[in-house]
């Protein structure tokens, strides 16, 4: 197996490996990991149904169930089960070199700020791409694991959010300690 663990870097394990997924029980619902290794891929709410959709249209082979996860995992568990920021390797696959950096970008904002999507198409350095940044952001395939939700519109708006809705965005806000009530 092949990985760069560098900082900036997005490790991808050995094809060799196999994609698995698992079930996890957490306080916004069960979660589904698709994972290869000790790298995640994708987190659902949408079931084995929505993990197999996103392997293929990646083009891996729709993941193996798994009823445990590995000891390797266990930080991606926790981050997951207990809503920690989770700052260890992801398998971030058929996305673009634009894509991969808006999302690894995402990963810093710390827990109770907001960003625009303004000031985060500036970060990565495309200051007039906001409206590229939110599709980037639509593409994201770990929610929760890569705070998308932390990201807001221009004007105190709330702007959108794929995995769950603006109902789910507000709530993942509101459990952080931002002050949601000025968003609208």
């Amino acid at each position: 197996m092949t990985t760069d663990t560098r900082p900036g870097r997005n490790p991808v394990p050995g094809k060799d490996t196999p994609l698995r997924y698992v079930a996890l029980s957490t306080a916004l619902g069960v979660l589904y990991l698709a994972y290869r290794g000790r790298y995640p891929y994708c987190v659902s709410w949408d079931g084995p149904e929505g993990l197999a959709a996103f392997a293929r249209a990646v083009g891996l082979v729709p993941p193996r169930p798994s009823t445990t996860i590995p000891a390797g995992l266990d930080p991606v568990r926790r981050a997951l089960t207990e809503r920690r920021d989770y700052r260890g390797p992801v398998g971030l696959v058929g996305l673009t070199a634009f894509q991969r950096a808006v999302l690894e970008k995402t990963r810093t904002i710390p827990r109770g700020e907001t960003w625009t999507y303004g000031r985060l198409a500036a970060a990565v350095g495309h200051p007039l791409a906001a409206r590229a940044v939110g599709s980037a952001l639509a593409m994201n395939p770990l929610p929760l694991l890569i705070p998308c939700h932390r990201v807001v519109a221009a004007g105190a708006r709330l702007g959108r959010y794929s995995d769950g809705g603006p109902l789910m965005k507000r709530r993942l806000l509101a459990e952080e300690g931002v002050d949601v009530g000025r968003l609208r």
